[in-house]
Order: structure tokens, then C-alpha cells, then sequence
């Protein structure tokens, strides 16, 4: 068997409890201590997309219906989402976490990682433990009073994000090779981070039945037997604490000379692919001039009604994601909506205007950045 990462714990995970649902009990101090559920829109049969955990203590579960949900808690109060006040949120913790190192990425409207390895090893598990008190101490005195996290600390993303699982609501744990087959003896399969009903289904077919059965587990047997791929390495690395995740640090080293350097750059970037994209969308001989891309009628598209239906909506749901909700980190995120959605995104990015975005881009090296 491969030793662990030995080394002091460096990733940082934050997770903010129930966010939808706490950002309303934090807005509406009434409904503090009452079970809520938030859905997309009201009706009778709407899905719960997030609860409180008084909803959750009832036995109210994320994806029930409203019907079902009721029936278990009828003193449930459901409330239709509200994107600028969970936006508003998820930039103030960004900005918090910001203030502790260079490397905070948001994966998520509710999810943070930080980076804490350019910080001497001597001594950084102490250090990670009293930030991680810092933050918690700061969402509640910046954001508000109601709001809380889990922080999970590991040598990589995998377990930290493992420790920012094990006692929700506003825990703080550390997960690393000194208690690893101690906290792995009290979860299930499922419990552990990628891991869902059918995965865990597969392992148990192979006999791994439980979180400490797959830590056992010989590397070459996983990828050549059980994963039949690569993956199998990959999950022997990552639940030793080697990190195997941080994919965008990989990009970087990999691709450091592809930056765009300034928002004349990026307008460029965005002008090139709303020509191009039009082009091909109306069918025209030339790429029609920035000015006329940007009030195309959406009429002279000739596409099939139910594909141009399909992808505008993939399109503008698509936009409300990047601009409502997160941020957007380069154009590769627009890839796979097809042509129609792809102009959508690109249309919005261009009357909006690129101040904030094209800074980011400046600052950090882009894979193929100028193609979509």
C-alpha cells in the first residue's frame, strides 16, 4: 500500500449551510427557527431545490415535491427563490475569503475553496484551524447573524471537502492521514464525495462495501479491474490526500502563455466570436458588422422551431447562471449549448459591457481562450 500525504493540511473548504434557505431566514428574521423550503416557482407539484434544517429535521428532502413535502411538515413555508439576494451573498463570502489568500476559487453559489500552500508547513494545520474560526466568525458579523458554514480542512480538495461534510450545520473538522480510517469507519459509501447510489452499487459489486474497504483497495486492482480506466488511480491518490482535483492550477502551468492581456483584448475576443457566430447562424456571405451582430433579429435565424426553442432557452438559462449567480471564468463555459445558446451568452456578455470580467481574464492564464 502507498503511504499518505503526510504533509500539514493546506486546502480549505467552505460550505455555506442551507444557503438558499438561510439567506431568507437571515432577509425575513420571522421565519428563524421555522421550517422553509425554496422553489423555482410556486405551484402545487414544484420541486423543494433547497431547505432549511429545521425543514430538514422534519424529514423534509431536497428534490420532493411540494405536495410530499407538505405532508411531512404542514407547517412548511415555501418561498420562490430570489437570485440577486443569494448573488449578493456568494460575493460578500467571496470577498471574505479573498482577504485570506490569493488562491479562493468559488466552485459553487455555496461552495469555496482556498488554497493555503504557499504558507510554511510548520505549524499550518494550527494556522488553517484558527482561519477557518476567523471566517465562521466574519459570515456572521458581514453577512449576518443567522448565516453559517462548514469548514473542512485536508491535504487536498477531496478531503477537505470531506471534512466540510461531517457535522452540518457550522462545524469545522480536519480530515487527514491521522484520522482518516477513524472517520471512514462511522460513514457509508455514499457518504464520501462523488460517490452516489450507483457508484456505490458498482464498488459493492467488487466487493468494497465500505469507505475503509475502498481505502484498502491495491491501486492496479481499481484502475484495471474495478474502474477499467485511469479513474481507478485517481481514487487511490485522492483518498490518500494526494490531490488529483485542482484542475484549473493544471491549466495553468500547462497553458501559462495563453492570457489575455487587458478588456481591449477581451472586446476583441467577444466581437470576433459575435461576428463569426451570427455568420453562421443567418447564413450571410460575411461576418455581419459588431454593430448589426448585436441587433440581429432573432426572426432572420432560420432554424427549426423546436431546436431554435431548445437552445435559446439553454441560452438564457445559461446567462442568468454566469450573470446572476457566478462568475464567469472564460468562454470554454459556453461550449456546449450549441450556436444559438453560444450567441446568447456572447450577446449578453457584449451589451453588459466586460469592466470586472475582462479584468479577471487579464490576471490568469486561459486555455484557448479565443475560441468557443
Amino acid at each position: 500500500m502507498a503511504s499518505f500525504n503526510t504533509e500539514e493540511p493546506g486546502v480549505m473548504w467552505i460550505d455555506l449551510n442551507s444557503a438558499f434557505a438561510t439567506t431568507e431566514q437571515q432577509s425575513r428574521p420571522s421565519l428563524r427557527g421555522k421550517p422553509v423550503g425554496v422553489t423555482n416557482r410556486i405551484s402545487k407539484e414544484c420541486c423543494v431545490i433547497a431547505a432549511s434544517y429545521e425543514a430538514k429535521r422534519r424529514g423534509v428532502k431536497v428534490g420532493c415535491r411540494r405536495s410530499e413535502a407538505v405532508a411531512i411538515c404542514p407547517d412548511l413555508v415555501m418561498l420562490e427563490t430570489d437570485p440577486p439576494k443569494y448573488h449578493h451573498v456568494y460575493e460578500k463570502l467571496f470577498a471574505i475569503m479573498q482577504d485570506y489568500t490569493p488562491k479562493a476559487k468559488m466552485k459553487s453559489i455555496d461552495e469555496g475553496v482556498l488554497d493555503f500552500h504557499h504558507l510554511p508547513e510548520a505549524g499550518r494545520e494550527a494556522k488553517l484551524v484558527q482561519i477557518g474560526h476567523e471566517i465562521k466568525a466574519r459570515v456572521r458579523a458581514e453577512i449576518g447573524d443567522y448565516m453559517m458554514i462548514n469548514v473542512g480542512i485536508g491535504t487536498n480538495r477531496f478531503l477537505a471537502k470531506m471534512a466540510a461534510s461531517l457535522h452540518k450545520p457550522d462545524g469545522l473538522d480536519v480530515l487527514t492521514h491521522k484520522n482518516i480510517h477513524e472517520i471512514f469507519a462511522t460513514l457509508e459509501l455514499e457518504d464520501l464525495t462523488g460517490i452516489a447510489q450507483a457508484f456505490g452499487r458498482r464498488l459493492r459489486s467488487y466487493g468494497i462495501q465500505t469507505p475503509t474497504d475502498f481505502l484498502a483497495a491495491r491501486e492496479d486492482w481499481l484502475q484495471k479491474v474495478v474502474f477499467r480506466s485511469i479513474c481507478g488511480s485517481y481514487w487511490y491518490q485522492r483518498l490518500r490526500g494526494f490531490e488529483v482535483d485542482d484542475y484549473q492550477t493544471k491549466l495553468e502551468l500547462h497553458e501559462l502563455r495563453q492570457t489575455l492581456t487587458g478588456q481591449s483584448a477581451a472586446i476583441e475576443v467577444i466581437q470576433r466570436q459575435l461576428s463569426d457566430l451570427t455568420k453562421m447562424l443567418s447564413g450571410a456571405a460575411e461576418p455581419l458588422p459588431v454593430a448589426d451582430v448585436t441587433n440581429l433579429p432573432l426572426s432572420e435565424l432560420k432554424l427549426p422551431k423546436k431546436t431554435y426553442n431548445s437552445l435559446w432557452k439553454a441560452g438564457l438559462s445559461t446567462i442568468q447562471d454566469l450573470f446572476e449567480l457566478r462568475s464567469i471564468h472564460d468562454l470554454r463555459a459556453i461550449r456546449n449549448l450549441g450556436k444559438i445558446g453560444q450567441a446568447a451568452v456572447i450577446r449578453r456578455m457584449y451589451e453588459t459591457g466586460f469592466t470586472s470580467w475582462a479584468d479577471r481574464m487579464s490576471k490568469r492564464p486561459y486555455r484557448r481562450a479565443d475560441k468557443v
